[in-house]
């Protein structure tokens, strides 16, 4: 979750600043107009290919989190509020569904006026309830969530069902006073609190609170598996902790190390999914194991909309997507149309930079190598509509016709927009 890296900001200086030191990046960027630091990160490899990914639903949420209750349907939940989420919101929504396709909202199950007791300070103005996440343990649900710039939080339902009413287990105060909160039980039954960029301790057997002091789980190759976002599973008896990070792009993506102990040591962290950052992992009934999403940076296939993917384990026990169907035999030529202050805008394909003509020429030599296995993404970072981005999507057409390539394009404001013409559908 980005904006809390104003959060990370208080003790560093300078904002929209990139230095490369030792190979390690430290980052700067503007959310909301809140200048937030972005903590240092090593350049990353090449990213794995993610199958095509749609919105679950048509409804803002960020930081999705999906868990399968005692009744064997799928519950719902991420940061809701748009759009004054950075800043302020109302408090936790659960959606339900049986079959991960279709989606019932349950509504506001929890709201910081009606159920919050020290959650109700505003802090310079700011009252939000961020990354809560949705688990099924000890026979009722469990909503772990942040307060931006106030720490974390766990809630209990005290019916058993996801519509609660919940209670908090510590209402005169925050957990810990850090950000994102996720829970872990292990094989024993005994229970975790993760948090941040991957601290843990155990829970007392009652959940009212912590029973022992936090520790980070590091990776063997860096200083944490991620700034943010943390959230630990166990598959096929290994433990793998995930965390979200910028890379030297500024994708915000997942990262994962794993370990054959809880407490470690854990091995390099990878990067295992694309603009997947703040995500976490669960199995189905069906025993398949899939990633949530929801795309933060413009080069993330959907912005800010609930989704998921499926994963799969290579030989070492590393994650990676699984690809669908059409994946290997189709390439997505991605297009990504930058914010630029300058009168002659740029274009961004692979990582190189062109002009109108020079990514038109790009694309239609890429689209004649692909023999007709190939699709266009067009991905708009910001509201344009100066000469060039007309020339540029009046070629993408004509060259997608020519060359029978499915083309979409897709709004900075997260919303799929469409193959036929640009709009917005800002909720």
């Amino acid at each position: 979750m980005t904006r809390r890296m104003t959060w990370l900001a208080t003790n560093l200086l300078g904002a929209a600043v990139i230095m490369a030191v030792a190979a390690v990046l430290t980052a700067a960027a503007k959310e909301e107009g809140d200048a937030a630091a972005i903590p240092a990160a090593q350049p990353l490899q090449d990213s794995p290919q993610l199958p095509p990914i749609e919105p679950l639903f048509d409804f803002p949420v960020r930081d999705t989190s999906v868990c399968i209750g005692g009744d064997g349907a799928y519950y719902l939940t991420g940061t809701t509020g748009y759009p004054t989420w950075w800043k302020t919101n109302e408090g936790i929504r659960v959606w339900k569904s049986a079959d991960l396709k279709t989606w019932q909202p349950l509504g506001l199950v929890w709201t910081i006026e009606r159920d919050g007791t020290w959650q109700k300070e505003f802090r310079g103005g700011k009252r939000a309830i961020w990354a809560p996440e949705i688990h099924f343990i000890k026979g009722t649900f469990w909503l772990t969530y942040c307060v931006n710039y106030g720490g974390t939080g766990i809630l209990r339902s005290t019916t058993g069902k996801p519509e609660g009413p919940y209670a908090d287990v510590k209402p005169g105060g925050p957990l810990t006073g850090e950000i994102d909160a996720s829970l872990f039980q292990d094989d024993d039954g005994a229970v975790y609190f993760v948090y941040q960029d991957g601290k843990i301790a155990r829970m007392k057997d009652d959940m009212t609170g912590l029973a022992e002091a936090p520790r980070l789980l590091k990776p063997a190759n860096a200083g944490h598996v991620g700034f943010e976002g943390a959230f630990l599973f166990k598959a096929g008896g290994r433990y793998y902790l995930s965390c979200a990070e910028f890379d030297d792009r500024q994708h915000y993506n997942c990262m994962i190390a794993g370990s054959d102990k809880l407490l470690g040591p854990y091995g390099d962290r990878y990067l295992a999914v694309p603009h997947g950052g703040h995500n976490m992992f669960f199995k189905d009934r069906d025993g398949r194991w899939w990633s949530t999403f929801f795309g933060h940076d413009p080069a993330s296939p959907v912005r800010e909309r609930p989704a998921m993917l499926r994963v799969e384990f290579d030989k070492d026990g590393r994650i990676h997507p699984k690809q669908s169907a059409m994946s290997p035999e189709v390439e997505t030529i991605q297009i990504l149309v930058a914010m630029s202050e300058s009168p002659s805008p740029r274009y961004s394909v692979s990582g190189a930079d062109y002009d109108a003509d020079g990514l038109l020429e790009v694309v239609a030599s890429r689209l004649e190598q692909g023999g007709g296995k190939c699709r266009l993404r067009v991905l708009f970072e910001d509201k344009r509509s100066g000469k060039d981005d007309a020339k540029v999507i009046t070629g993408l057409k004509r060259l997608s016709d020519k060359f029978h390539a499915p083309i979409e394009f897709r709004s900075p404001s997260s919303s799929y927009v469409g193959t036929t013409q640009i709009g917005n559908r800002n909720p």
